[in-house]
């Protein structure tokens, strides 16, 4: 993103899920940026993949800045306990 902003391209930072049908389970949490190429539009890139993203690619967060692209956030005060449990279920629809 630094180096894309650095080049006057405007970047954001998105936080979602990268979707492999050949999986059945274990998805988890991912994130990629988009770069707002001239004549293009906004265009995905994962550079932890070496891939341009595609649809199968979820977002789920977005922000020019990072920190603020979690896609869960909260606060508590006071006494109290909590626990933060996930299950993620993405299935590919067909037609």
């Amino acid at each position: 993103m630094n180096i894309l902003g650095n080049m006057g391209l405007a970047t954001k930072f998105v936080s979602g899920y990268a979707f492999n049908p050949e999986l059945n389970d274990g998805h988890e949490l991912h994130a990629w940026l988009e770069v707002n190429l001239p004549g293009a539009g906004w265009v995905g890139l994962d550079p932890s993949l070496g891939l341009l993203t595609d649809h199968h690619y979820i977002p789920l967060a977005a922000h020019a800045k990072p920190a603020l692209a979690s896609p869960v956030q909260g606060t508590f005060t006071g006494k109290g306990d909590s626990h933060l449990s996930t299950d993620v279920q993405i299935k590919l629809v067909e037609n």
